[in-house]
């Protein structure tokens, strides 16, 4: 699994949407606190899906600098 950060898995819950795990596919194709940004940098139809992280790098950088590392602080 591709956690986001390094701690347990059982600590690992997601800080935005609060459900588990936080890794990279649920950061980047189901969590429900990174959703509207997705849809706005990749698009409705590639919002849900891990392929437009390497399709879209600059929107990846994007999603990631405004939804992880105290983005939201």
């Amino acid at each position: 699994m591709a956690r986001i950060n390094d701690e347990d898995e059982e600590k690992s819950i997601c800080p935005l949407c609060g459900e588990s795990p936080h890794d990279l596919i649920h950061w980047s194709t189901k969590c429900a606190g990174t959703l509207a940004r997705r849809v706005e940098l990749f698009g409705f139809e590639d919002a849900g899906k891990l392929d437009a992280l390497s399709k879209y790098p600059l929107e990846a950088l994007a999603l990631a600098k405004s939804t992880l590392l105290g983005a939201r602080q």
